[in-house]
């Protein structure tokens, strides 16, 4: 079979989803809007997802924003069910559960949003958060995975280390004893978060993605969907365990949100009881910068921003003080400002050292990426690509050393990778 053209590798699909009505600020739009601005042309397909009432509202959104669509869609979650996909019956099911007055308050909504990305998952493409916008400089290119991927947020060079060696190997026996350590590796930094009071998981789902068209092997629509019937599952039994919990304002009680809240990430993750993930088929991105629940994350050059849509009372989201130094604005931080945050990792940082580091890995971005000879910079920033050189996870072990101390080159993907594990 003669291999893909770069059209063909690059003609990802790219999706997002608003369940609710549309919000006056375009909050709801502008995230993706920087995101198709940034992609430039280069082959991939838009769809924004919404409830049927709403899609005309989104569609003048859309149509005022790129007066020629620019391969933007916009789509009607109700018309994308009436198609029947496979499982669409589990989805209508719980659509008809959460979104149903009295319900249908903003935890259902994110309830609902998070059980229709795994159906779009299960034919495959990009699915991004509507939090979730373009960063820095340069162009955004989506290829087409052949794994399942999400970001890990947390690591350390020897969990890194296992997972590569996991991978690489052949070896049923192999695998199995590197899986125990893996496991370990994970308690840790389960630990390690607990003792710092972050109460994120080691991975997370605002950007996830799967295989589409020929790379969708049996290998990748059975483990999307195992995930999406597993987060069905877990759903229906947190509504058996907690019927009748909205209260006189319609909204739930916190031990209902705290029973939901991470049923999406372990799904995805496919964990078991000790919190460590199914591997096959997994994928990690792994070149970000993540702090602490609530700061902003940076993805080479996207940008997740909290804003506790799912209305648990986890802690803080951004204090106002540190997000300007969150987003990488080193000139108003004031090196007498010695307040600090402690990491994930228990690293006690200033508002300047988070606007460092931001502005770092935003000057990494560009550098890593990669381009045409020809091209100028800012370069153009590749997710998925098989046959990219990237270097290891700045989030690798503390996310304050030096970048050049945990740089490895490596390629990525399935199809010829030495090191399949780390992506951009």
């Amino acid at each position: 079979m003669p291999p893909e053209s770069p059209h063909e590798a690059l003609n990802a699909t790219v999706r997002s989803i608003w369940i609710g009505p549309p919000k006056e600020d375009d909050s709801d739009v502008n995230g993706f809007f920087s995101i198709i601005d940034r992609e430039n042309g280069k082959g991939s397909s838009f769809q924004f997802f919404c409830l049927r009432e709403y899609k005309a509202a989104f569609v003048e959104k859309f149509n005022k924003k790129y007066p020629n669509h620019r391969q933007v869609q916009v789509r009607a979650v109700e018309d994308y069910l009436d198609q029947k996909p496979e499982d669409w019956e589990l989805v209508q099911e719980l659509y008809d559960l959460l979104l149903t007055p009295p319900r249908g308050n903003v935890r259902d909504r994110v309830t609902f949003k998070e059980l229709f990305c795994l159906l779009l998952l299960c034919e495959g493409g990009y699915v991004l958060d509507t939090s979730v916008s373009a960063t820095g400089e340069g162009e955004i290119a989506f290829e087409r995975v052949n794994a399942f991927y999400m970001p890990l947020l947390k690591s350390t060079e020897e969990l890194l280390r296992l997972l590569e060696q996991y991978y690489e190997s052949a070896s049923p026996t192999t695998r199995l004893a590197l899986k125990e350590r893996i496991t370990e590796e994970i308690k840790k930094l389960i630990a390690l978060s607990r003792e710092n009071k972050d109460i994120e998981l080691f991975a997370d789902v605002w950007t996830a993605a799967s295989p589409e068209g020929k790379d969708r092997t049996p290998e990748a629509k059975a483990r999307t969907k195992k995930m999406l019937l597993r987060f069905c599952a877990a759903v229906k039994k947190i509504e058996r365990d907690y019927p009748n919990d909205l209260n006189g304002k319609g909204e739930h009680s916190e031990r209902y949100k705290e029973a939901i809240i991470h049923q999406i990430v372990d799904a995805m993750l496919l964990t078991d009881d000790n919190g460590v993930p199914d591997l096959t088929g997994l994928r990690f991105w792994t070149n970000l910068v993540y702090v602490k629940y609530g700061y902003p994350v940076l993805l080479d050059s996207l940008m997740k921003i909290f804003g506790n849509s799912h209305g648990a009372k986890r802690g803080e989201i951004s204090a106002p003080h540190y997000t300007a130094a969150a987003q990488g604005d080193t000139k108003s931080q004031s090196a007498s400002n010695t307040s600090t945050i402690t990491t994930w990792d228990g690293e006690p940082v200033t508002p300047l050292d988070l606007a460092t580091r931001y502005s770092a890995h935003r000057a990494r971005d560009g550098r890593n990426s990669v381009t045409s000879p020809t091209r100028s910079s800012p370069a153009t920033t590749h997710f998925g690509s098989p046959t990219r050189t990237v270097p290891r996870a700045m989030s690798a072990g503390s996310i304050w050393q030096s970048p050049a101390s945990n740089e490895k080159k490596g390629v990525v993907g399935n199809r010829s990778a030495t090191n399949p594990l780390f992506s951009n």
